[in-house]
């Protein structure tokens, strides 16, 4: 019976991955800007960017203690509020604590856990509580302010210099060191986090009201960096400098993951992977969002790779919030140089040029399953429409695969014309390490596809070719409610909406034929929970609710999948209580 058992499991599993990968045309629950930031530099946030790390740099946490009288800085603290309150409000924000920060300052890291020592503590929670309790009252504080507890907390600057606080001779450290994490959680995590949920206790009277992330996990497309990453997460506080949270883990107490480099070298079934991995966390304690909060290096941008870099980053976050229906709240991307490097090679210019063509608009993934290349290579596509479905982006980059042979010849690219409806015109822009430029392109159509031909370009890992194009679609997407205007073309089942939810979600779902359809819900060991549809229908498009208060359902990771004839297709939704 357990053998049968472990059968049926393994088969929803392997049926699962299959029909995960199908991409669905699915509109982003918010604007793409919103899922896009930058970090810290400038007087202003550039268009295409819905969030700001350290607007405010080294303004918040310990550097507001007067180190002369070790008191609060209060003049400092109302400079530091006064300058996020010029920002827009519809702009999240992102600070960092000043506590350890990136603990490469061995001085300051001695510094301030003797200060924790000394009085348990107090001091700091003090002056933690009376920050937040300050910026607690600027406007959408709730949604909209988020404090980042710790830096590349993963790499072998902080692992030296905690070590050398205990004693060690002083050495650069070690990656992903297990050592520090005691440390790290007992005097900064735990203790920060009591203050601040005090502050928002006192502010609005419920504790984690105030948006707290933890990290950022250093390198998080290597494989040490998840493992590291799980045992901060899964830590039991003892207490020591934070009495109230003795027992909990830190898991409970944490609403976002951040993380920085996920691209490195990775595939995008690899770096899917990795992500998804990161994801799993949705759903246990208050966890809701993984955050890259540094993609694109200096390094990289100042070597010209600035544009493809960002390139990548930005297509691979959208296609997989769209994919599984993230909120830019739970799953967006910040760039360290955006705004470094060459002219017209920058993250800037690639986003600002996206911006102008697409607007701030939601985006809608289209799934060309046709997509070939005059010269096939290993080269990865995103194809996007903005939500008034007039103009989408076909962007063409190298995988990076192959250092072997970098560069790869192309002038064709040839792409179903399923998704896209009546494309009158097609614009090509490349960039590269030596800037950017137009490409004359010129366009032939068939009954199911359009191919767009060019003059030869040799592509190498830092070229981008951005395709601008301009349609009418025969396909019309689903935007807040309004259903599709055409008879569906085939079966698909949309991503839930909501996501994440509580209490009810929508699911919608397309049938080209008559046909019997079921739709049921199962938890992660593949057991049923809920039998949605289970009856013959007629073609067209449909949407049911799903509650979780009409049956017993937990938070936690959930699938729900579609059966008619030889069609099956899972999704994932996740449940917040």
């Amino acid at each position: 019976m357990a053998t049968h058992r472990k059968k049926q499991i393994t088969l929803f599993i392997a049926v699962l991955i299959i029909s995960v990968n199908v991409s669905a045309q699915t509109l982003s629950p918010d604007n793409w800007t919103n899922y896009t930031g930058w970090h810290y530099g400038g007087s202003s946030l550039p268009a295409w960017g819905g969030w700001a790390r350290e607007f405010a740099k080294d303004q918040t946490g310990l550097n507001l203690l007067d180190t002369t009288t070790m008191r609060l800085d209060t003049v400092l603290l109302n400079n530091l509020y006064n300058r996020l309150a010029l920002l827009d409000t519809t702009v999240d924000v992102m600070e960092l604590d000043g506590g350890l920060g990136s603990a490469r300052d061995t001085g300051r890291v001695k510094f301030f856990m003797r200060m924790i020592e000394s009085d348990s503590g107090r001091f700091w929670k003090d002056l933690v509580y009376k920050q937040c309790y300050r910026l607690a009252r600027l406007p959408n504080s709730k949604d909209r302010l988020y404090y980042q507890l710790g830096n590349e907390i993963s790499s072998p600057a902080y692992s030296g210099t905690i070590r050398y606080w205990r004693g060690q001779p002083y050495i650069n450290g070690f990656n992903y060191d297990q050592f520090i994490i005691p440390y790290f959680v007992e005097y900064f995590i735990a203790p920060t986090i009591e203050a601040i949920d005090s502050a928002s206790l006192a502010y609005f009277g419920q504790r984690g009201m105030i948006n707290i992330a933890m990290g950022s996990i250093t390198n998080a497309h290597n494989p040490n960096a998840k493992v590291f990453l799980d045992s901060v997460l899964n830590y039991t506080i003892t207490g020591t400098y934070a009495p109230s949270l003795a027992g909990k883990k830190v898991y409970e107490l944490i609403h976002i993951i951040t993380i920085h480099y996920m691209m490195g070298t990775a595939t995008t079934h690899q770096w899917l992977t990795t992500i998804n991995s990161f994801a799993s966390w949705f759903g246990r304690g208050r966890v809701r969002g993984v955050w890259s909060t540094e993609e694109v290096g200096i390094k990289a941008a100042t070597l010209g790779a600035g544009a493809s870099a960002g390139a990548t980053t930005t297509c691979r976050y959208l296609k997989w919030s769209i994919d599984n229906n993230y909120a830019a709240r739970t799953a967006r991307t910040n760039y360290f140089g955006w705004n470094t490097g060459p002219p017209n090679t920058k993250v800037n210019d690639l986003n600002s040029e996206l911006f102008s063509f697409l607007g701030k608009a939601k985006l809608q993934y289209v799934d060309s399953f046709q997509t070939s290349y005059a010269n096939p290579s290993n080269l990865e596509w995103y194809g996007f429409l903005n939500n008034t479905l007039n103009k989408g982006i076909l962007v063409t980059l190298l995988a990076k695969t192959n250092p072997a042979t970098p560069q790869q010849n192309i002038s064709q690219i040839k792409f179903a014309r399923v998704g896209w409806g009546n494309i009158s015109s097609v614009t090509i822009t490349r960039y590269d390490t030596l800037g950017n430029s137009n490409i004359p392109a010129s366009l032939s159509f068939s009954t199911d596809s359009v191919t767009v031909t060019f003059s030869s370009q040799n592509l190498y890992r830092e070229s981008v070719l951005l395709l601008k194009i301009n349609t009418q679609p025969l396909i019309v997407g689903v935007d807040a409610g309004r259903e599709k205007t055409e008879a569906p073309l085939r079966f698909k089942l949309e991503q839930n909406y909501p996501n994440p939810f509580n209490p009810t979600t929508k699911i919608s779902y397309q049938i080209p034929v008559a046909s019997h359809v079921t739709l049921k819900v199962y938890n992660l060991l593949g057991r049923e929970v809920a039998t949605l549809v289970d009856e013959y229908m007629n073609a067209g498009t449909y949407s049911i609710e799903f509650g979780v208060r009409s049956v017993e359902v937990a938070s936690g990771l959930y699938f729900y999948q579609i059966k008619s004839g030889s069609f099956i297709q899972t999704k994932k939704m996740l449940v917040l209580k």
